[in-house]
């Protein structure tokens, strides 16, 4: 499994999924067009890593704003 990394844009946040290191972290502002698109990659990885994941897993989110498309 690779880790996910996503730059962030002014409309998207970074995202950062290190299997390795058991840490996740996304940050800034999600308000992507079509947020579905958007975060398939991110629930799909998160989904492979539940099937083997590490003995401990930090999660950070540090989201400045997000849409209620983003919240779904």
């Amino acid at each position: 499994m690779d880790t996910l990394n996503l730059e962030g844009t002014e409309d998207t946040p970074r995202i950062f999924l290190d299997k390795k290191n058991g840490v996740m972290e996304i940050s800034g502002r999600s308000l992507p067009e079509d947020s579905t698109a958007f975060y398939k990659p991110v629930l799909d990885w998160i989904e492979e890593y539940t099937k083997n994941p590490n003995p401990t897993t930090t999660f950070v989110f540090k989201l400045e704003y997000f849409n209620t498309a983003s919240s779904k």
